[in-house]
C-alpha cells in the first residue's frame, strides 16, 4: 500500500474527497470527522464532519466571488493598527441607484470633501461666482443691478461719447471735467467727482462730488466778503472800531484826563491843573536841558553861544560845532565830495582837496573834440584845438583840456588850470607833457622833434603812467 497520499479531487455526488496514493490508486474515505477544530470565523458548518466543514468553506467562497457585499461586511483596516477602519454606508442612496466614486489620477485627501465645491455648481445659478484673471467678479455673474466701472468721462465734451439707449446697464463712468449735457433726456449738469451711470435705457446723474453744493446760497466758484455775511452777535473788525473800543477803554486818572473824539476818532488827554507842581516838574526835568518856567510851563536850557532859539527852533551856532566834537569818520569822502561839487575843488586818491576848475565852453572848431584832446580859448570865449605852433600864434590864450566827446559847434566841460587829468595811457611819469609839435589837440612828452623857430607849450606833468597835473604854460620859441 502507498505510504503517500494527496487530495486528488471532491466528489460533489458523495460529498467525499478522494485521495490517490504516487501509484495512483485511489482511496475512499466516509464520514470522517474533524477532531479538536474551533468554531470557523469565515463559514457556518452544521457538524464537525470533514465534508460539512469543506462544504461551508465552498460555499463561503463562492459568496466572495461576486461583485456585490453588504456595507456592514466590507471594512478595510490599517495595516499598522487593525482597529482603526474604513466601513462604507449606502443608505442614503435611493432605492434601484447606483452611485459611482470616480478616482482620478492624482493623490485625494478625503478630507477636503466636506469643503470642496462640484465643479457644476462653477458660475452656475445656485451656484457659486467664480474671479476672472485680474481677480474681479465678472459682470455676467453679478446680479441686474451690478455696476462696472468703464473710466473717466469728460462731461464737457462728452467724451467718450455717451448716449441714451447705448451701453450695457450698470456701465459707471467717473467725471473728470464737470459741464452741462443732454444725453437724451434734457440737460443735466455735472461737476468733477460725479458719477454718470447707465440702467438699461437712459443714463443718470449719481451725486459723488467732494464739492460743497452751496456756500451761503451761492454755487459755483464762491468768493465772500464781509457784504455777503450778516454779522449777527461777532462783529467784523474794522479800524473805526478798533479806536472805538480803545477809546472807551480809556479811564480817567486823578492827574489826567482822557477825551475820545468819536467823529476825529482822537484821543486827547490833559493834565489836570495842579496835578503837577513845579517842584515835581522840576525834579523830573532836572539834568535834561529843560527848565520849569513861570506857570510850570516848560522851556530849553541855552546859552546863545553854542545853542539858541530861532522863532520856534532849536538851533545849534557855529561855536557849538568844534573839531573835538566830530568822531572820526563822521564825515566821509562821499560827503565831502558832495558838499564841494561845483565849487571849484576836488577831492584827491587820499581824501585831500585840491583845485577843480571845470568850465562850460563852446567847441569853435571845425571839427569834434574827444576826451583828452588840448585846445585854447579864443578872445570871444569859444575853444578851438591847438597844436605847439597854434599856441605860439596865441600866446595871451589859455589852455583846456577837453573832459567828454563835444562836436563842433556843441557846449561841454572842458578842464581850465591846474586839474590832475586821467585817462591816459603810457606816460613816463614825472616828466613834463607838452603840447604836440603839429597834431591838433594832441601831446607828446619829448622834444627831439622841435626844431628852431618852433613854439614849446608845457601842459603839464605826469604823475603816472595814466593822470598828469594839467597846469599848461607858454615856455619858449626855439
Amino acid at each position: 500500500m502507498a505510504s503517500n497520499f494527496k487530495l486528488n479531487t471532491f466528489d460533489v455526488t458523495t460529498n467525499r474527497p478522494k485521495l490517490k496514493d504516487s501509484e495512483s490508486t485511489e482511496i475512499k474515505f466516509k464520514n470522517v470527522e474533524v477532531v479538536d477544530l474551533g468554531t470557523p470565523a469565515n463559514y457556518t458548518a452544521a457538524d464537525d464532519l470533514l465534508t460539512t466543514h469543506l462544504q461551508g468553506i465552498d460555499s463561503a467562497l463562492a459568496g466572495a466571488a461576486g461583485t456585490d457585499f453588504s456595507d456592514s461586511d466590507f471594512r478595510i483596516s490599517d495595516n499598522g493598527d487593525v482597529s482603526k477602519k474604513l466601513a462604507f454606508e449606502v443608505s442614503a442612496i435611493s432605492g434601484s441607484t447606483t452611485r459611482t466614486i470616480t478616482m482620478p489620477d492624482a493623490n485625494v485627501d478625503l478630507g477636503l470633501v466636506s469643503t470642496a465645491v462640484q465643479s457644476s455648481l462653477l458660475g452656475a445659478n445656485n451656484g457659486v461666482a467664480q474671479l476672472d484673471a485680474s481677480g474681479k467678479l465678472p459682470a455676467s455673474q453679478l446680479t441686474v443691478s451690478a455696476m462696472e466701472y468703464k473710466g473717466a468721462w469728460d462731461a464737457s465734451t462728452n467724451s467718450p461719447s455717451l448716449a441714451d439707449g447705448t451701453g450695457d446697464q450698470g456701465d459707471v463712468y467717473a467725471v473728470s471735467v464737470g459741464g452741462t449735457v443732454n444725453l437724451g433726456s434734457g440737460n443735466q449738469t455735472f461737476v468733477a467727482g460725479d458719477w454718470v451711470i447707465y440702467n438699461g435705457s437712459i443714463w443718470q446723474k449719481v451725486e459723488n462730488s467732494t464739492a460743497v453744493s452751496s456756500v451761503n446760497g451761492q454755487t459755483g466758484v464762491v468768493v465772500l466778503d464781509t457784504d455777503d455775511i450778516s454779522e449777527g452777535t461777532a462783529q467784523y473788525f474794522t479800524a473805526d472800531r478798533a479806536k472805538d473800543a480803545a477809546g472807551a477803554a480809556l479811564t480817567d486818572s486823578s492827574q489826567i484826563d482822557f477825551t475820545y473824539d468819536s467823529g476825529l476818532k482822537t484821543i486827547t488827554a490833559a493834565i489836570k491843573a495842579a496835578s503837577v507842581s513845579e517842584v515835581e516838574l522840576a525834579a523830573s526835568i532836572a539834568g535834561d536841558g529843560l527848565a520849569g518856567g513861570a506857570g510850570s510851563a516848560l522851556s530849553v536850557n541855552v546859552d546863545d553861544s553854542t545853542l539858541e532859539i530861532n522863532t520856534d527852533a532849536l538851533r545849534v551856532k557855529d561855536l557849538g560845532i568844534t573839531a573835538g566834537k566830530i568822531a572820526d569818520d563822521a564825515v566821509g569822502k562821499a560827503k565831502i565830495a558832495a558838499d564841494v561839487a561845483g565849487k571849484g575843488l576836488q577831492q584827491a586818491s587820499d581824501g585831500a582837496l585840491e583845485t577843480n576848475v571845470v568850465m562850460t565852453l563852446q567847441n569853435d572848431d571845425a571839427a569834434s573834440f574827444s576826451a583828452g584832446e588840448f585846445g585854447i580859448i579864443e578872445a570871444d570865449g569859444n575853444v578851438v584845438k591847438v597844436d605847439a605852433q597854434i599856441a605860439g600864434q596865441n600866446l595871451g590864450s589859455s589852455y583846456v583840456m577837453a573832459l567828454e566827446s563835444i562836436a563842433s559847434a556843441a557846449s561841454g566841460k572842458f578842464a581850465v588850470g591846474s586839474y590832475k587829468l586821467g585817462g591816459f595811457s603810457g606816460l613816463s611819469e614825472e616828466a613834463p607833457v607838452y603840447l604836440h609839435l603839429t597834431t591838433l589837440g594832441g601831446y607828446q612828452q619829448d622834444l627831439t622833434s622841435f626844431a628852431a623857430g618852433d613854439h614849446i607849450v608845457l601842459l603839464g606833468q605826469a604823475v603816472s603812467a595814466t593822470e598828469i597835473v594839467f597846469a599848461p604854460r607858454y615856455i619858449a620859441e626855439l
